[in-house]
């Protein structure tokens, strides 16, 4: 919620595509955009649960707008990857999604994501030429 007004789960849907889709077409100004933005919007939105929330401190509540984020995380890494851009920077971002050593703080399976994750995941790589030329020392 803005200013303590409840958005809508259709607008906070909405304004997930639409925060993927302009900083995608906004090549030029994408990493500006990712360091003080995007970044923290996105782990945000998928580490952290919302104060006043009944949900346990170990899951989530898989809404459209959760679902978007998700979806767009993995469409900004798609689109980073296959161009060979920024995919040092935007890479990393998918630990988010499935943290290693058991820490994640929510489940995919959990949320019904594995569609979203298998798919994106294969998109990612089947651009081995653009992932041959990532640093993995870069962070």
């Amino acid at each position: 919620a803005i200013s303590g007004l409840p958005i809508s789960p259709a607008s906070e849907a909405f304004a997930e595509i639409l925060l993927c889709e302009v900083v995608r077409k906004n090549r030029d100004r994408f990493a500006f955009i990712w360091e003080n933005i995007l970044s923290a919007h996105y782990n945000s939105r998928l580490t952290c649960r919302p104060e006043g929330s009944e949900v346990e401190s170990d899951s989530m509540i898989l809404t459209p707008g959760i679902e978007k984020c998700v979806s767009g995380i993995l469409k900004i890494c798609i689109w980073a990857s296959s161009r060979n851009v920024f995919a040092n920077e935007v890479l990393p971002t998918l630990e988010i999604l499935h943290p290693p050593l058991g820490a994640c703080v929510w489940s995919p399976l959990e949320l019904n994501l594995d569609k979203h994750l298998s798919e994106g995941l294969w998109r990612i790589c089947r651009n081995v030429d653009g992932l041959s030329q990532i640093d993995d020392k870069a962070r």
